[in-house]
């Protein structure tokens, strides 16, 4: 048996040209005998990837998690209600005061209350939550290079990856659980001393000649729980994603 000494076709006795590659065999002098025909790689389509789901999933908590930190600094963290014939409220957020009237809302710095260290408060309230909020955009980011090694077949001991990404998340959740703490403990006292002990509590009320005045946390200061409870959520997504990883595509990830 005669096989085309270019691609390995059997040949057909008495055929000048090879049916498969067109090589003319009247110019080979000594015919190849192959007990196999000679093999050639063949290109074929690349391999389905499983998605890494849990890696997905990560990821995009991650992202509602920056996301409701971002919100969290801008909505009000303590508020006072007046009610009367006149139903006021005064909302404090990290960086300003919105007092509520008939004529639209005014707003005003903190650092207008005479003689006081609300605005000293805040301010570090504000930068506890944009350092959670940075660690989780990087969080973001090692999430979304770990999922494009994976798709894009980047092997190696991308362990430090893994790491930073731990680490980022444990530090927001960290900052995020401190910061409403922290702010009731402070603003309590500052806002005690400031209003002559009328605020003595976070959350109180007092009725006087018919006025009714209640004091409380804001929406913001009740989120930053949730986004605390979030975040320990998608670094469990996260920790469960890096192990699918290293599952599905073993290269990825070193085993310690």
């Amino acid at each position: 048996m005669k096989y085309c000494p270019s691609c390995g076709t059997q040949i057909i006795e008495g055929v000048r040209y090879c049916h498969e590659c067109g090589i003319d065999l009247s110019t080979i002098k000594i015919p190849v005998r192959q007990q196999h025909p000679q093999q050639y790689p063949m290109h074929l389509p690349a391999a389905f990837k499983p998605p890494p789901k849990k890696a997905i999933i990560a990821i995009i908590l991650a992202i509602i998690s920056a996301l409701m930190l971002f919100i969290t600094g801008a909505i009000p963290w303590w508020s006072v209600t007046v009610e009367n014939e006149n139903e006021g409220k005064t909302d404090f957020t990290l960086q300003e005061i919105v007092v509520e009237t008939d004529h639209g809302d005014n707003k005003m710095d903190l650092e207008a209350i005479p003689d006081s260290d609300l605005n000293d408060v805040a301010d570090t309230t504000y930068h506890m939550l944009l350092i959670s909020t940075i660690l989780m955009v990087l969080a973001i980011v090692f999430l979304g290079l770990l999922i494009w090694f994976y798709y894009a077949d980047i092997h190696g001991n991308i362990k430090l990856f893994k790491n930073i990404l731990q680490i980022s998340m444990i530090i927001a959740m960290i900052l995020i659980l401190v910061a409403p703490i922290y702010y009731m403990v402070a603003w309590t006292q500052e806002i005690d001393r400031v209003s002559n002990g009328t605020f003595d509590t976070f959350i109180g009320s007092e009725e006087e000649e018919g006025d009714n005045t209640s004091w409380g946390p804001g929406v913001g200061w009740i989120l930053a729980f949730g986004c605390f409870i979030l975040i320990l959520v998608t670094f469990i997504h996260a920790k469960k994603g890096c192990e699918e990883l290293r599952r599905i595509a073993p290269q990825m990830l070193p085993t310690n």
